[in-house]
């Protein structure tokens, strides 16, 4: 960091892997402070060579601007600085962040909405609705997607990408949230098939909690037996993310739903870990584009 800041600019160490630098430049120079941002990202995460070694860090940057109408107290400035570091963790593609009012309400939203999920009585307050995948040639149905949604006492009903990032946030709730959609999901079949009411495929999102071992699918298999449902009738969707995991526990993963005939979608391909080879090895049933 030394390296990118001259001698007018100050470079202060506040904790384990935070820092803070103070830089001195024009009001209306915003391209200036980003190419600053970038400079000190690119720097500290350039690779670093020990031996026959490499690694590899990575940084969040916030930026607040402090001019004569808004100077305050240094506590609300590093504050401040702070909340655009924690906006840009969350979305990397705007890393360096900026530090904007709009920001401010944003994070006191997530936050607020974070309080509320913590509060909610999970099986009364989350319901599973079903969407139906129309096949065009025959206009019929040919699978019901499970989708989760949260009647909010403050919020109204909300859609999952509403909340389901702020709750990955704290692993208890995600995972208390994933097993109720699930178990839902399981008790809409049990329901229909009783009813006498056949569903081709029911469509199941799993989270990428869920697809860190092969306990999951376990589970999922278990479930279904003991209420006597067919896996051949579902098909569990997964993102991209699941590529993350090492080749061994994919193997498990695909190994136990091919074996019970559960089909396999990826969802969002090719917005991040894309693997035709992967689709190939795992004989993956669909993909949504």
């Amino acid at each position: 960091m030394r390296l990118i800041c001259n001698k007018e600019e100050v470079v202060s160490r506040v904790g384990s892997d935070e820092f803070i630098i103070l830089a001195k430049m024009d009001i209306g120079s915003h391209t200036k402070r980003m190419k600053f941002g970038m400079r000190l990202k690119d720097a500290i995460e350039d690779s670093l060579h020990i031996d026959k070694y490499h690694f590899s860090l990575r940084s969040v940057i916030g930026i607040y601007v402090v001019t004569n109408k808004n100077i305050t107290e240094p506590r609300d400035i590093v504050k401040k600085a702070d909340m655009a570091m924690y906006f840009a963790k969350q979305n990397p593609a705007l890393n360096p962040a900026v530090y904007s009012e709009k920001m401010n309400s944003e994070i006191c939203k997530k936050s607020s909405i974070e309080t509320a999920l913590k509060k909610a009585n999970f099986y009364e307050d989350f319901q599973v609705y079903f969407q139906p995948i129309i096949d065009f040639k025959n206009k019929k149905m040919i699978c019901a997607e499970a989708l989760l949604r949260w009647q909010s006492q403050e919020y109204g009903l909300m859609d999952a990408r509403d909340f389901m990032s702020i709750a990955s946030l704290n692993s208890e709730i995600l995972g208390d949230i994933c097993t109720l959609a699930v178990s839902k999901t399981i008790e809409q079949a049990v329901m229909w098939k009783s009813s006498g009411l056949t569903i081709p495929k029911i469509s199941i999102n799993v989270a990428q909690i869920q697809s860190t071992s092969d306990k999951f699918v376990n589970d999922f298999m278990i479930a279904l037996h003991s209420h006597h449902l067919n896996p051949k009738q579902f098909e569990l969707e997964f993102s991209e993310e699941i590529w993350k995991n090492n080749e061994d526990t994919l193997d498990k993963i695909f190994a136990i739903l091919k074996k019970n005939g559960v089909d396999i979608c990826i969802d969002d391909f090719g917005s991040g870990y894309t693997s035709f080879v992967y689709i190939k090895k795992y004989d993956i049933s669909r993909i949504k584009i």
